[in-house]
């Protein structure tokens, strides 16, 4: 990582073209107190002379906006006094809607799950493969794509089929032999390489098939 003007922090972005921006506690850009409201003149006599002095508080409430909320009323705000560093966990209750939008809660926003709210709804909607269903609680998915292995036999009677689970037939397999299929009485044959099942070839020869009964 690239070491900030600053010389005590490095540049937290990923790798970028153009020039690092300055540290964010740095003397010449910080002004203001951590909730921006007053000066940092006006809160001590003593200048700060590096990025790693502390900045002065006020006893002002913060009121950043949080990420909790609702759309009729708008996110909440902080209500710590005035502090450096991340908001504190939100006190106030937030009607919360599960991933799949089928029902919601009311609770402390401190308490939403950080990969939201899941509902015990099963869905039953059919896969793409029109055999399976979802069965997950609490779906997400528009497309339901089949994940499952088809794993049926293919035409050649020997392979099973590699693809995901889907309608229709399956593809014919696409594996060869390199073995010469020959007919029943092994006078015709077909050399090498023939596609995977390929059944024995039509024979027109007279059988010579020897029988037990020497004939």
């Amino acid at each position: 990582m690239q070491p900030l003007m600053c010389h005590n922090h490095n540049c937290p972005r990923t790798c970028h073209a153009d020039n690092c921006d300055p540290c964010d506690n740095d003397t010449f850009y910080t002004t203001h107190c951590p909730c921006g409201k007053t000066k940092l003149d006006k809160l001590s006599d003593n200048s700060r002379q590096s990025c790693l002095d502390a900045v002065p508080t006020c006893r002002k409430v913060c009121r950043k906006q949080l990420s909790c909320g609702s759309e009729e009323y708008g996110n909440h705000i902080c209500k710590a006094i005035c502090h450096t560093g991340s908001c504190p966990p939100c006190s106030d209750r937030s009607l919360v809607s599960c991933c799949c939008q089928s029902s919601s809660e009311s609770m402390l926003c401190s308490d939403i799950p950080e990969g939201g709210l899941k509902c015990e709804m099963v869905c039953f909607k059919k896969k793409s493969c029109g055999r399976h269903r979802c069965n997950t609680k609490c779906c997400l998915e528009d497309n339901h794509i089949c994940m499952i292995p088809c794993g049926k036999k293919l035409s050649c009677k020997t392979h099973k089929c590699e693809e995901l689970c889907h309608r229709g037939h399956c593809m014919p397999c696409l594996l060869s032999n390199f073995r010469e299929v020959v007919c029943t009485c092994g006078q015709t044959k077909l050399d090498p390489p023939v596609s995977c099942g390929t059944p024995p070839p039509n024979c027109n020869e007279p059988c010579r098939r020897q029988h037990t009964c020497e004939h």
